[in-house]
């Protein structure tokens, strides 16, 4: 069986360069697109880290 739990931090690397994308990739002028960028970046962010923290955490018995 594959081991998947790297899967959650991919998504926090992804969340991270969507809010960074506009500047590095110059479109933050263009407000919409930065918006949705920076938008769904912190949900990648913030579900990536959620879901991270809670597979690693030992289940009761």
């Amino acid at each position: 069986m594959r081991d998947w739990s790297y899967l959650p931090w991919v998504s926090v690397i992804l969340g991270i360069w969507l809010i960074i994308a506009p500047w590095v990739l110059r479109y933050s002028g263009d407000q919409p697109a930065t918006w949705n960028s920076v938008i769904v970046g912190i949900i990648m962010l913030l579900v990536g880290l959620y879901v991270g923290y809670y597979s690693r955490r030992p289940t009761l018995p």
